[in-house]
C-alpha cells in the first residue's frame, strides 16, 4: 500500500499543470544554456589502443558515432597492438558570457512554478489543492 501511495503521489505531482510548466521552462532554459556553453571549434588528435583488438574496434565504432558532433575535426588513430595506449591533444574554443549564466539563473530562481515545485518536493504530504 505504501508503494502504491508513492506511485500515486508521483503521478499527481508530475501531472499537475504547474509542475509541467516548470519542467518545460527548465528544459527550455537548460537547452539555451547548454547551447551557449558548448565549444564553437574543436580540433585534435587521439591515439588509442587496447590489449584486445576487439575492444579497440568497439571503441572506434563508438567514436565513429560522434562524428556529427565534432564534424571530423578530431583525428583518431587506433593501435591494434598488444598494449594499452591513450594519448591525445584536443583544442576547444568557445565563449561563456557570465551575464547569460546569471540571467538564466535569475529566471529560474524567480519563476513561481519552479518555486511551487520545490515547495511541493520538500513537503510531500501536502495535497495539491490545499496550497496553491
Amino acid at each position: 500500500r505504501n508503494f502504491c501511495d508513492k506511485i500515486n503521489w508521483w503521478k499527481e505531482f508530475l501531472d499537475h499543470p504547474r509542475t509541467r510548466e516548470a519542467l518545460s521552462f527548465l528544459w527550455k532554459n537548460a537547452k539555451k544554456l547548454i547551447y551557449h556553453v558548448l565549444p564553437t571549434r574543436i580540433t585534435g588528435k587521439i591515439t588509442f589502443g587496447n590489449e584486445d583488438p576487439a575492444v579497440t574496434g568497439m571503441v572506434l565504432a563508438v567514436l565513429g558515432m560522434t562524428i556529427p558532433f565534432h564534424k571530423n575535426k578530431i583525428e583518431v588513430a587506433p593501435l591494434f597492438d598488444d598494449e594499452n595506449v591513450l594519448e591525445g591533444e584536443i583544442l576547444l574554443k568557445g565563449r561563456i558570457y557570465g551575464i547569460v549564466v546569471l540571467k538564466t539563473a535569475a529566471e529560474l530562481y524567480f519563476n513561481k512554478n519552479i518555486k511551487y515545485v520545490i515547495h511541493r518536493w520538500r513537503h510531500k504530504e501536502v495535497k495539491h489543492g490545499e496550497r496553491e
